[in-house]
């Protein structure tokens, strides 16, 4: 029985202290930026052929199909952009 990894999901964040809602102590250049983790998505790109799911500051339509067609994940992930 093959039990291989289906997806990798890269993300971040903490439950210590809920900032995401106020952005309260939020650094201005991470407010300004997107998807916070495709650096990393990106080096692992060049390492792996597992599908990449980045979860972690997108917020427009345009840069999630961006990325998308330019293959540096499969998969947007959205979370607090839902909300």
């Amino acid at each position: 029985m093959n039990r291989g990894v289906d997806l990798l999901e890269i993300s971040g964040g903490t439950y210590e202290e809920v900032t995401f809602f106020t952005q309260k102590g939020v650094k201005k250049s991470t407010k300004e930026r997107e998807a916070y983790f495709l650096d990393f998505a990106k080096a692992v790109r060049l390492e792996s052929e597992i599908p990449i799911m980045v979860t972690g500051g997108f917020r427009t339509l345009n840069f999630c199909n961006k990325v998308l067609e330019n293959k540096e994940l499969d998969i947007v992930g959205l979370g607090v952009a839902l909300i």
